[in-house]
């Protein structure tokens, strides 16, 4: 039905500063264990996506000179959602590339999260999201 990414999307999600290393974000961030994902923001203005995959490729003996703005997903890789989009018309955003997740966003500014799993439950269900907690996978 009228399903939209605002009904699905993690509002407030955790977010990452590009210039925090990678030493600690694994320290500070990452013992949470609840999200494999994070937005990127400086300056109130999303800038990329840090996937725990692409740190676990970071050796250790370099956790504290690199920082996750050299590991993060460039901003202009990453699909850029609106709220008010459509759920449908956002799963097929997420489907055309290989990140599966989207920043929703108003201009630049950070709103929600949301990942292609997400959309599946809750299109799969049929409801409008709200009756379960939202997931990043």
């Amino acid at each position: 039905g009228g399903l939209r990414v605002a009904d699905v999307m993690v509002r407030d999600p955790v977010t990452v500063d590009p210039r925090l290393t990678v030493g600690r974000f694994m320290d500070e961030v990452a013992p949470s264990g609840r999200y494999t994902t994070y937005p990127v923001v400086e300056g109130g203005r999303a800038v990329g996506l840090l996937a725990f995959r692409c740190l676990a490729a970071v050796p250790r003996a370099e956790w504290d000179s690199r920082s996750v703005g050299e590991c993060m997903i460039p901003r202009e890789r990453v699909p850029a959602l609106r709220a008010a989009q459509s759920a449908v018309d956002a799963l097929a955003a997420l489907g055309d590339g290989d990140v599966h997740r989207g920043l929703v966003l108003d201009g630049d500014r950070l709103v929600g999260f949301v990942s292609i799993t997400d959309l599946l439950r809750a299109l799969e269900v049929g409801g409008d999201g709200r009756d379960r907690p939202a997931r990043v996978a």
